[in-house]
């Protein structure tokens, strides 16, 4: 009860020792979420201050830029006035000069003085006028030159990139066509292009009238004597079908050439049967071939030459081997305890395969047991010989195997007889025991 209070306790106080180290982890992790918040308010604040400064800086430049605007501007107005006033001098009329009278003579004194008070005052007013009106134009320019329309001092911005290429315009409408210009001189002539394809064959005209007969001509000389012809012959085999042996899924060849005069016509035939439907073929030679031989292939072929003047057959035997298989009717065998057991197993292949018998666990008894015609046999049979017997067979092409189950049971015994005779009453119940074990 001890080791286990302790073991308790410990556990108890190891999960109080896990919540405070959770604790401790979250607390950490708390301080550094706010130490690097407050590092990256301090880095905000720093970039903000940095870029009010430099907006500072920009509008201080402005204003500089804005007072030497306005000195250069006050310096290129007094400039244009001076240039201005100097030509309206130059172009003053003349009118301010004394007026001559008709004999050549000054007029009167006192006209004179009156008429040149008048022409000063009237330059005076065109002056002032003058100024006005060069003052205006030139302030003009220069706010063009200087300000924009918000009354800020107008810089050279950079150069902007390019604008979207506008939206192609609707096609006008189609212009009435033009009248037709005056005949052009004729070309000269092109080459002379390809022959075109042939056509159409005509239909076959009307015979001419026939000619007179003409002169006999001289008779030609004698003709050398031809060889003989061949004489007519009965057919005759020159090359008889030999029997063969192949394997399974091979191909076979059997030959058979024929001479006669006329030349015989070849067949093949099977007897008692048909040739292999779909996999084989007779040359013109007279050869048959059959491939992918199947073991239903097998048997007698014959070859038959004929002509209007007789026929001759040959006969020849194609053997298929293949892999044994073994054909079991039933897998399992009863016997009785002291009886002979006989267990068949048949198989087929060619060459005939050799079957041989033994035991899955153990060994076949000894001195009980042979083998017939490929048949297991065994004598006085016991309970020991119970188990899987296994059958194989096989020949130069393969082997394949079947198994066998023999179970072995004890001898019926009589354990209760029923009596042999028995004489009962009219009406009563007869009991007849029988108890085998």
């Amino acid at each position: 009860m001890s080791d286990i209070q302790n073991s308790f306790v410990n556990t108890v106080k190891m999960k109080e020792t896990e919540k405070e180290q959770k604790q401790t982890n979250r607390r950490q992790t708390l301080n550094r979420l706010r130490s690097g918040s407050g590092l990256l308010l301090s880095v905000f604040c720093c970039v903000a201050l940095i870029h009010q400064e430099l907006r500072i800086q920009e509008n201080h430049q402005m204003i500089l830029n804005s007072a030497n605007g306005f000195a250069k501007m006050e310096t290129e107005v007094l400039r244009k006035v001076q240039q201005n006033i100097r030509g309206w001098h130059s172009l003053k009329p003349e009118s301010t000069m004394r007026p001559a009278t008709k004999d050549g003579e000054n007029a009167n004194p006192s006209r004179q003085k009156r008429s040149a008070l008048n022409v000063s005052q009237q330059d005076s007013n065109l002056t002032s006028a003058e100024l006005q009106r060069l003052i205006k134009k030139e302030l003009s320019l220069l706010q063009n030159q200087f300000f924009a329309k918000d009354h800020t001092l107008c810089r050279p911005g950079p150069k902007g990139n390019r604008g979207r290429r506008g939206k192609a315009g609707t096609r006008g409408k189609q212009g009435p066509p033009g009248k037709p210009g005056p005949n052009g001189p004729p070309g000269k002539h092109g080459p002379i292009g390809k022959q075109g394809p042939k056509g159409i064959k005509g239909d076959i005209g009307e015979p001419g009238n026939p000619g007179s007969v003409g002169l006999t001509g001289p008779s030609g000389v004698k003709g050398a004597k031809g060889e003989p012809g061949q004489s007519l012959s009965a057919p005759s085999l020159l090359e008889r079908p030999v029997g063969m042996t192949v394997n399974e899924s091979q191909t076979a060849m059997l030959k058979c050439t024929a001479d006669g005069n006329p030349k015989p016509k070849i067949t093949w035939s099977k007897l008692n049967s048909t040739l292999p439907f779909g996999h084989h073929e007779v040359e013109s030679r007279g050869q048959l071939i059959v491939r992918d031989i199947i073991r239903g292939d097998e048997g007698v072929y014959s070859c038959r030459a004929e002509s209007f003047l007789g026929q001759v057959n040959a006969s020849a035997k194609l053997s298929v081997q293949f892999a044994p298989e073994i054909i079991l009717s039933s897998n399992e065998v009863l016997a009785e305890e002291k009886q002979n057991v006989s267990i068949a197993c048949g198989a087929s292949g060619q060459p005939r395969p050799s079957i041989t018998w033994s035991k899955a666990f153990g060994k076949l008894p000894m001195n009980r047991a042979e083998v017939i015609k490929g048949a297991l046999k065994i004598y006085n049979a016991t309970k020991k010989d119970r188990g899987i017997y296994i059958c194989r067979a096989e020949n130069i092409l393969g082997s394949a195997a079947g198994t066998f189950h023999l179970m072995v049971f004890s001898r019926l015994r009589f354990k209760a007889r029923p009596l042999k005779e028995m004489t009962p009453m009219a009406g009563s119940t007869v009991h007849l025991p029988c108890v085998v074990e």
